[in-house]
Formats: structure tokens, C-alpha cells, sequence
């Protein structure tokens, strides 16, 4: 399996924040599905909505590796339905995401 690195799994086609969130729990629940769990997520993760200028969309960013990061947006792809866009995110516009990474399992690779 590749480096971990963050990425962001991009639900586009929302038409309000309101809609966007709506999306929020079922993909929480995909991501993981014991939210009672003991220790870290195997991949964490954190939501947020973002103005593409044409419209919503809900951006779930993930640190994983590559093939992890695919596999997980084909899946939300599946649990939406709607326009998904995987890409490479940058860790600054995650810091939270990160720290929380760095806190739970040391520093970042890469």
C-alpha cells in the first residue's frame, strides 16, 4: 500500500448547505461504521462544505493512501450517486485533519 497522504473526496451537484450536510452522516457512517469504536479511525477524516461558484459541494477530506482514497470515493460515488471528485488535498487547508493525525499516530509521511 502506497504513502498516507490527505485527499479529498468531493461530493459535487448539491444545491444548498442544507443538502450538502444532509450528506454528511450517511458518508460519517460509511467511513465508519462503528462510531463507538475503541482507538483512532482506520482512515480519518473530516467534512466540510465548500462554494465551487456553481453550485455545493460537500468535501470530505481523508488521510490515505492513494488506493485507499479511490476505493472510498468509489463507494461514496455509489452511496450518493452523484458527481465524485477524488484529488489530492493540501495539508495546510487541513490542519485540523492533520493534527488530529499527528496527535493519534505521530507525524505525517511526505
Amino acid at each position: 500500500m502506497g504513502e498516507a497522504g490527505v485527499h479529498e473526496v468531493q461530493v459535487h451537484g448539491c444545491t444548498s448547505t442544507r443538502e450538502a450536510l444532509a450528506w454528511q452522516e450517511p458518508i460519517a457512517l460509511l467511513l465508519c461504521p462503528e462510531p463507538e469504536h475503541r482507538g483512532p479511525c482506520e482512515v480519518p477524516w473530516t467534512c466540510t462544505v465548500r462554494d465551487t461558484g456553481t453550485g455545493v459541494c460537500l468535501v470530505v477530506a481523508i488521510i490515505a493512501s492513494a488506493e485507499v482514497a479511490e476505493r472510498l470515493a468509489e463507494r461514496v460515488r455509489g452511496l450518493t450517486g452523484r458527481e465524485v471528485v477524488l484529488r489530492r488535498g493540501a495539508a495546510a487547508e487541513h490542519e485540523v485533519l492533520v493534527e488530529q493525525y499527528r496527535v493519534e499516530r505521530g507525524d505525517l509521511p511526505g
